[in-house]
């Protein structure tokens, strides 16, 4: 609840974004590095923090970036659906045959800061700083989120869906697991969700615009509610798939209706502090 909004405020102050998101960029993946060689569950735990302080802002100083650059918010998903491509398309089989290969689990943390290194370098040529910093305070954000119920609700709403997310990215494989699967079905899970997702961040605009942002929101709560109730009533790991497909819904339009919400309500200048203060809100950091 800190990282996020905190590095989205110092890019907004200092008008900086594509420095700092560089240097985000930059500090995580060594960090992370770094414990190949720790042992100890203390020191582990230290450096997965301070690592994730400097990585977790990366993700809304991105998405703060990528709207700067659109004509319309509501447009988002159409570029958001690349980053489920490279996660569950691309990167997940990859990692997979990495994880499996000789290397292990170094290959797969070295990888990791290859792959940054060569996106810092797509960042060094981008344009992310077209707009000069337009003053303001971390108060100013913080004021929008108070400004009357409904906002608050919807930001509440963001942070009862996201501990719902927290508890299946947690404790759906384990409980795959406790239920017998050796791993087969966790991965057509995986495939499934991200299989739905791509084309709901697609088609995101059309479900938005006729429904609002609020009620897109609800929607992906109601279904979520549904989806973790069913969790709860399983008796075998193959029933998991009869729900996995709302994962598109569930998330991808959220997120889309989420992101596009926070930059309306934006205080001029500060849309990377409003997108840290709703992916916090959402995801914790």
């Amino acid at each position: 609840m800190v990282s996020m909004p905190f590095w989205g405020y110092v890019a907004d102050y200092s008008g900086k974004h594509k420095l700092i998101l560089m240097a985000l960029m930059a500090i995580a993946p060594l960090l992370r590095l770094t414990l190949l060689g720790l042992e100890g569950v203390w020191t582990v735990s230290i450096i997965v923090l301070i690592s994730d302080f400097f990585g977790s802002p990366v993700e809304p100083i991105l998405d703060s970036t990528c709207l700067d650059v659109l004509p319309e918010p509501i447009l988002y998903g159409k570029q958001r659906l690349w980053g489920a491509i490279g996660w569950g398309w691309v990167g997940a089989p990859i990692a997979g045959a990495v994880l499996a290969g000789p290397g292990g689990i170094p290959a797969l943390f070295t990888g990791h800061a290859l792959i940054a290194a060569i996106t810092i370098y797509f960042v060094s040529k981008s344009k992310v700083n077209a707009h000069p910093p337009e003053g303001g305070s971390v108060w100013d954000v913080a004021g929008v989120v108070a400004r009357d119920i409904p906002t608050f609700l919807f930001f509440l709403a963001s942070l009862v869906i996201g501990a719902g997310f927290g508890v299946i990215f947690a404790y759906q494989f384990l409980l795959l697991n406790d239920l017998g699967d050796n791993g087969v079905i966790m991965g057509i899970a995986t495939m499934c969700t991200c299989l739905t997702e791509v084309p709901v961040l697609y088609m995101s605009e059309h479900v938005i615009k006729p429904l609002g942002m609020v009620k897109s929101m609800e929607l992906s709560i109601l279904l979520a509610t549904a989806r973790l109730l069913w969790y709860g009533t399983m008796t075998t790991a193959a029933q998991t798939l009869y729900v996995e497909w709302t994962h598109g819904v569930t998330f991808g339009l959220a997120w889309a209706a989420g992101t596009g919400f926070c930059r309306s309500i934006a205080p001029e200048g500060m849309g990377a502090t409003m997108q840290g203060f709703y992916t916090a809100w959402m995801w914790g950091a």
